[in-house]
């Protein structure tokens, strides 16, 4: 029986059934063990920050250099590969390990309750005119087009949508546009009575727009130097004369940032993620008690999803928030977690279906309380012109259109909305600054009546059990033929099965190409290893012939010293033989020039000595 759960419960089980193993067994081979090392450290610790060192224990320069091998591989990609190479080396291991424990499995993903969505009100007079498209439309509008832009956030309130903010080559706006869903008309909110600088928007960018009990909030987003806060603000808007004002918090409140996710849980805000001061970008998770304006930090299980901003984030179910995409300076994600708002614990489903790309800077809409619509975003070479439809309820992904790539629904920092089963976007980037605005029409709901009252539909699959289930179709199919219940639940699991071995033998390949690249970077470390050693013998070696060298040259300079003083001396003595000779005989001369340069400096000095020279001269007879 192979092992359903998801992760990370997987890869913890693993690492339990592993550490009860003797080390002997654990791999067939060395490199087995050295990868699976590497593979826990960076699932659980994340990139190799600890030097290797030149000498010590070989053994844990290979693990270093194993682990160093990795780089900046993502966290959940090194726990499913230390998955898979556990199972590839112990095929029965979930079959050992103690069913008395796979009870953490409920307690780690608890099955919630089915709550029923809310009925949607009455849509918007101009809305309901759009008929059903088999993509996104861009309608006439009246009014003035507001200017073009990208990471602004946009509301819906009262049949009207609010874009707020934004920026356009560098330049932050503070303007407030409003789109009349009634009218289809574009106008600019202009403020009501005195404005003072309390009231007014500060150039903003990258910051989110909520509703909460009908009140419009906005939360965070960058700034300007001259406007910069201490703290994470949070504004609510005067709906009668456009004006904004800072709520006051307290608690532990979160520094300033843009790009982060903010979400609405009841009377809680939770906010993840986002870039803060520097271009850092941030895993953290912050709360706001709406009722009492007051700011905690929960302490959080599992394993949190890795830093990042410009992702996409929702509420499902009321109970757990979902975590989709995003990035930082050097890459994009293409990730899904979970959190159990609950018991306050992270975890990363299994997903039928096509697995989206990395993006970053995409927007999303929840529609009929489970279906999430992820649209745009890029991932630095080009955007994503796929309209993605998330079932949360299956956890099962499907392409529901595609754009062209120059249209602003494929762009990067849009927004998106939902109104009932009406999807609305406006602006982005994608080469250029975009004012459009899109609607595309789901086909969820029913437009001029009250939604019917919904069934006992199961939680999500993938965070209940392990058995999932099949993904519905991006649109409605036509009836079929009722089937009984065990032969629709062996139609379902069949589906299922089918989409999980596709999507097993796609990670098969990922996975065998990780594995040799991880194989021949531990080759790559040995024969490094190889060759330092031999180097660290040649420097001892050379080191030797350095010092025997230095030995040598002394001596040598202590024989030429005494020589050169040997020399000196026989010159000197010979030079005075020659002296006396010219002393009795006058005729005699000396045989070279140096001898009279000896010859010279002799008599200076005997004179300096004795006086007159030629008084010591032997008069000849």
């Amino acid at each position: 029986m192979a092992c359903m759960l998801p992760f990370p419960d997987r890869f913890e089980f693993a690492v339990k059934f592993m550490n009860a193993l003797p080390d002997e067994q654990q791999g067939r081979s060395n490199e087995t063990r050295l990868i699976l090392f590497s593979l826990h450290k960076q699932a659980t610790e994340g990139e190799c920050k600890t030097p290797i060192p030149w000498f010590g224990n070989p053994v844990e320069k290979a693990k270093l250099t194993t682990w160093t091998s990795l780089g900046n591989m993502d966290k959940f990609e090194a726990m499913r590969l230390y998955a898979k190479i556990v199972e590839e080396e112990h095929p029965k291991w979930w079959e050992q390990v103690d069913t008395a424990e796979t009870e953490t499995n409920k307690r780690i993903s608890p099955a919630p309750a089915p709550r029923p969505a809310p009925a949607p009100g009455p849509l918007p007079v101009g809305l309901a005119t759009i008929s059903d498209t088999d993509g996104w439309l861009a309608p006439c509008f009246a009014g003035i087009r507001p200017r073009a832009r990208y990471q602004h956030s946009a509301a819906i309130s009262a049949h009207k949508m609010f874009v707020v903010g934004g920026n356009n080559g560098g330049r932050y706006f503070s303007d407030m546009q409003v789109l009349d869903l009634d009218s289809m008309t574009w106008a600019k909110a202009e403020t009501l009575g005195a404005s003072t600088s309390a009231s007014a928007l500060a150039p903003c960018a990258g910051h989110k727009l909520v509703t909460w009990n009908g009140a419009v909030l906005l939360v965070g987003g960058h700034v300007k130097k001259d406007t910069k806060h201490d703290s994470l603000t949070v504004l609510e808007l005067d709906a009668e004369n456009y004006t904004w004002k800072e709520i006051e918090t307290t608690g532990s409140k979160p520094l300033p940032r843009g790009g982060h996710s903010a979400t609405v849980f009841g009377d809680l805000l939770v906010v993840f993620g986002g870039e803060g001061a520097g271009r850092q970008v941030l895993n953290e998770l912050h709360i706001l008690d709406l009722n009492t304006n007051t700011w905690s930090s929960p302490s959080m299980n599992g394993l949190l999803p890795a830093p990042r901003s410009d992702h996409a984030a929702t509420a499902f179910d009321g109970r757990y928030l979902c975590i989709f995409g995003g990035g930082s300076c050097t890459r994009c994600h293409a990730d899904l977690h979970l959190l159990d708002m609950e018991t306050m614990t992270w975890s990363t489903p299994a997903c039928l279906g096509q697995l989206p790309s990395a993006r970053a800077g995409h927007a999303s809409a929840l529609v009929d309380g489970d279906k999430w619509y992820i649209v745009g975003g890029g991932n630095g070479a080009a955007g994503c012109t796929a309209t993605l439809l998330l079932e949360l309820r299956s956890m099962s992904w499907s392409t529901v259109c595609t754009s062209a790539l120059r249209t602003a629904v494929s762009s990067e920092g849009l927004s998106l909305v939902a109104v009932g089963e009406y999807l609305i976007s406006y602006g982005g980037y994608n080469g250029k600054y975009n004012n459009d605005t899109h609607v595309f029409k789901t086909g969820v709901l029913t437009a001029t009546s009250a939604a019917p009252e919904p069934a006992a539909s199961p939680a999500p699959a993938a965070l209940s059990a392990p058995a999932a289930s099949p993904a519905p179709a991006a649109t409605p199919a036509p009836p079929k033929p009722a089937l009984s219940g065990d032969a629709a639940e062996k139609e379902a699991a069949a589906k299922a099965r089918q989409q999980q071995v596709a999507e097993a033998e796609r990670r098969a390949e990922t996975d065998k190409a990780n594995i040799a690249g991880l194989a021949a970077a531990i080759s790559r470390a040995e024969a490094a290893e190889a060759l330092l050693a031999v180097a660290e013998k040649e420097k001892s070696v050379l080191s030797m012939k350095l010092v025997n060298t230095k030995e040598c040259l002394s001596n040598i300079e202590n024989v030429l010293s005494d020589s050169n003083s040997k020399t000196l001396r026989l010159e000197l003595e010979v030079e005075g033989r020659h002296l006396i000779l010219g002393s009795f005989d006058p005729g005699y001369e000396m045989p070279n020039r140096r001898a009279m340069q000896i010859h010279d400096a002799h008599t200076l000095k005997t004179k300096q000595s004795y006086g007159n020279y030629s008084n010591l001269r032997t008069p000849v007879k």
